[in-house]
């Protein structure tokens, strides 16, 4: 489908956002790993942590307990999983014209009729998450989100792309099985009475834009927004403390070894405490569950977070090249708000 020099194109695109994501990848995993030791055990019952993972990635176990923002997130999440395997499939079809994980037959025919069912699910849970978030706007959802608008516009951009590339395929008479795609289908009538060659364009372009939305959520996952607790969160999730809640870490008082206690500095934080950062998915749950912030007190725990994040972020090359007391800056009174 592609031309020779798009295909260089395409190759040369691809290859320097993986070379990007591998660098801000290695970046990441440094700066966690350059927190300080964690006291508590973050390894044993491997299977037990698998199960958990599973549980709140598949299952988005937490997140459901608010069940309509649940149920959209539910959709995107098992959405991001049936078209990972699509993604393949485009990347490299590109190269390999006709190329599918599943070859030819019948896996391959019922993978498409439910990947085209998920493209409608996974925009209707954008267009909701869209709408609680820029209309209905709750009050944990208060900072601003340009990232949000692009992920959306991105998301259901891909999925509308994927759509109208296949109907335009369909309505061109390129598709062996037409049937398996049984949404694509239904909006190929849509190309009836059109001019091949624009159909051609619409397919084309709908293969680029697919592409790309893929490249850029991807890109996502790796700069400083809420959206990198994709990344994170399941690992934050797998090394989570199994030990019973409540439960806290004892702080030995009389070690006349320690230089101090507690966090004065960012580089005071533990490796996992590091990690939870960069997990947080800023949706507010902290706030509602505060009884501080719930009592009307100036104490805002998501913004708390969300400020220490960013000053990890802006400190990580200082951090992983120096150490902790390469980070000279106290966090009371210049990261953390200590009015509140």
């Amino acid at each position: 489908m592609l031309t020779l020099p798009e295909k260089v194109l395409f190759a040369l695109v691809v290859a320097a956002a993986t070379a990007w994501f591998a660098r801000r990848l290695l970046f990441l995993v440094r700066l966690v790993r350059a927190g300080a030791p964690d006291p508590d055990e973050r390894k044993d019952q491997p299977f037990a942590r698998i199960m958990s993972v599973a549980a709140d990635v598949l299952g988005q176990r937490r997140v459901l307990r608010k069940p309509m923002v649940g149920a959209f997130h539910l959709l995107i999440v098992w959405g991001f999983f049936v078209f990972s395997v699509n993604t393949v499939n485009h990347f490299a079809g590109a190269f390999l014209p006709g190329f599918n994980l599943f070859g030819g037959r019948f896996p391959a025919r019922w993978y498409t009729a439910v990947a085209d069912v998920f493209a409608v699910l996974v925009i209707a849970g954008v267009l909701g998450l869209a709408f609680r978030r820029h209309v209905l706007r709750p009050p944990g959802l208060t900072r601003p989100s340009v990232e949000s608008v692009l992920v959306f516009t991105f998301i259901g951009g891909a999925m509308a792309a994927y759509l109208v590339d296949n109907a335009a395929h369909i309505a061109l008479g390129w598709k062996s099985h037409p049937g398996s795609h049984v949404v694509a289908m239904a909006l190929s009538g849509v190309f009836a009475g059109v001019d091949a060659t624009v159909m051609r364009v619409a397919a084309h372009a709908a293969w680029w834009v697919d592409a790309l939305s893929h490249l850029v959520l991807v890109a996502l996952l790796f700069i400083p927004t809420k959206h990198l607790h994709l990344l994170a969160g399941p690992f934050n999730l797998y090394f989570h403390r199994r030990r019973p809640r409540g439960r806290l870490s004892m702080m030995n008082l009389e070690d006349e070894q320690a230089e101090s206690f507690g966090v004065a500095k960012i580089g005071d934080f533990t490796w996992k405490q590091n990690l939870d950062l960069l997990a947080c998915i800023e949706c507010g749950r902290c706030q509602d569950y505060c009884p501080t912030h719930q009592s009307g007190k100036a104490l805002h725990p998501k913004q708390l977070i969300v400020d220490l994040k960013d000053h990890l972020l802006a400190e990580g090359k200082k951090l992983i090249t120096g150490g902790a007391k390469a980070v000279e800056t106290s966090l009371a009174g210049n990261v953390v708000d200590t009015a509140a």
